[in-house]
């Protein structure tokens, strides 16, 4: 009984602190419109993983939708990537994200034709980071990215982007 006690505790807490994370991040919403913004973005690092151009759509207000096309360059192997993804924005201006998405890696190799084989990948991920964001202006996201490898393996990959919104 005391085992449950304390998740339920534990699970308690949790909740308050991730309820109360919006009073953390919130503004007073000025401008509707700011429900349909879009961004395009330049990404270091992050969910590209190495480098991507991003765009993402507000689609719902908290609600964002993003996809984008990077590059892995190695002396030992290329990739371009595909980084798509939602995203949950709590706040208006100063906006705390996180979201899940899936990146796929395609072989830049003349041998590898098909998606599927040994050197294609597709990398889950989860994003959490901070977002400056104001219509019209610039858009600034810092944060990290957590990739899971296979089931027992994961990559932390912080990650900062610059763009505009419109």
């Amino acid at each position: 009984m005391n085992f449950i006690k304390k998740y339920m505790f534990q699970l308690l807490i949790a909740s308050v602190l991730v309820g109360n994370m919006h009073n953390l991040f919130s503004e007073e919403i000025t401008n509707k419109s700011k429900t349909n913004l879009s961004s395009v973005y330049f990404e270091l690092a992050g969910q590209g993983p190495f480098f991507s151009i991003n765009y993402d759509k507000s689609y719902y207000y908290r609600i964002n939708f993003r996809g984008g096309i990077g590059a892995i360059i190695t002396p030992l192997s290329s990739y371009y990537t595909f980084p798509i993804g939602i995203n949950y924005l709590v706040g208006n201006k100063n906006i705390f994200e996180t979201g899940v998405g899936i990146t796929p890696w395609l072989s830049m190799s003349d041998n590898i034709k098909q998606f599927g084989k040994k050197n294609n990948k597709l990398h889950p991920n989860v994003w959490i980071g901070y977002r400056y964001q104001n219509s019209g202006d610039l858009l600034l996201k810092l944060g990290i990215a957590i990739y899971a490898k296979d089931i027992n393996h994961y990559v932390v990959l912080p990650g900062i982007s610059l763009g505009v919104t419109f």
